[in-house]
């Protein structure tokens, strides 16, 4: 990948979540595939969350990200922002062995 590539996660229907989609805009650097922008569409639930979890995850490589921990965040809902982050990135890596 030696342009940005798209990426979309969408949970899976039915999960009690308030996320809609994960878009994330990807490069691949010295083997690594960095986030270069994070969108994340949601119906209902906190805007800042969205604002908050992009910010942290930009420019970072998906490997070197603490999914283990995200699956830990939990919610009042069933499945969180960072627990449905955590499915996206190990689906992503899956995705690309």
């Amino acid at each position: 990948m030696t342009e940005t590539e798209m990426y979309t996660y969408n949970p899976v229907d039915g999960t009690d979540t308030c996320k809609v989609s994960f878009s994330f805009e990807l490069k691949e650097e010295e083997g690594k595939i960095i986030i270069k922008q994070l969108i994340i569409d949601g119906e209902k639930g906190c805007i800042g969350h969205n604002k908050s979890i992009s910010l942290l995850v930009r420019d970072r490589a998906v490997q070197d990200l603490p999914i283990e921990e995200l699956k830990e965040a939990g919610c009042k809902r069933a499945s969180s922002c960072s627990q449905e982050l955590a499915k996206a990135l190990e689906l992503l890596l899956k995705s690309r062995k």
